[in-house]
């Protein structure tokens, strides 16, 4: 039995949560960050790809512009043995409606469960503070 690299795992958790930002606004390419059923979407559990498909659209159809900017030393890692790497990071979030608005900031503390297909089995946001 091969164990993976720990370093190789949290660069490409790290590659999946910055593209998950980046392209968040897709809703139809939801399908390459969740499985079909997410145990935990925020605040709701067992939640079909569809409902978030459909949460999805309805957030990037009010808010357009959205902006992330995690840094690079703000992740920690655990690495469960069950193949789960439990990853807890803060970013800086901004949204606008349109493009001549302002931006509205807000930093928010992420904890992340990714299983071991690379994709997001929980999400939950700890702290959202508006600045």
């Amino acid at each position: 039995m091969v164990s993976a690299d720990p370093a190789q795992i949290e660069a490409e958790a790290k590659a999946l949560i910055n593209n998950y930002y980046r392209t968040r606004s897709n809703c139809s390419g939801l399908s390459a960050y969740f499985n079909e059923v997410v145990k935990q979407y925020y605040k709701k559990s067992n939640v079909p790809l569809s409902e978030i498909r459909k949460e999805c659209e309805g957030y990037h159809g009010k808010w357009q512009y959205t902006e992330a900017d995690i840094s690079n030393d703000s992740y920690v890692f655990t690495h469960n043995q069950n193949g789960k790497t439990y990853v807890d990071f803060s970013m800086l979030y901004k949204i606008r409606q349109n493009e001549v608005d302002d931006w509205i900031p807000y930093n928010i503390d992420v904890s992340m469960v990714i299983d071991e297909n690379h994709k997001i089995e929980r999400i939950v946001e700890r702290r959202i503070e508006k600045l």
